[in-house]
């Protein structure tokens, strides 16, 4: 169909909706894959925030509460008991998340 002036109006624009139609399609996707990436980057952070304080804990002997703020998330964090650590925070779509660390003699556990 292709004259020699070069594609026709209507084939082109068929061309166009189907590319549209494709990108359109893939959108969801990625926005479910973006907000996975996140997740994974605040519970990346929420390890690294326990793991400081653990070692603040350890060089001070104090078990302190706090808050820490990185990237926009609030952490905080609390002892739960003697031995086990706690960090909490809200994720990106409202959730609240925590992750702990139990130490004891034998050595660090993740819960």
């Amino acid at each position: 169909m292709k004259n020699e002036f070069g594609f026709a109006v209507y084939e082109s624009i068929i061309g166009f909706s189907c590319v549209v139609m494709l990108c359109l399609t893939l959108l969801p996707f990625l926005q479910i894959f973006l907000l996975k990436v996140d997740d994974s980057r605040q519970k990346a952070a929420a390890w690294t925030v326990l793991y400081e304080q653990l070692q603040i804990s350890r060089n001070t002997g104090l078990q302190s509460f706090s808050s820490i703020e990185r990237e926009g998330v609030t952490y905080h964090v609390n002892w739960q008991t003697s031995s086990k650590l706690c960090v909490n925070y809200d994720a990106n779509h409202g959730e609240n998340k925590q992750e702990c660390l139990q130490a004891s003699n034998e050595g660090i556990h993740i819960h």
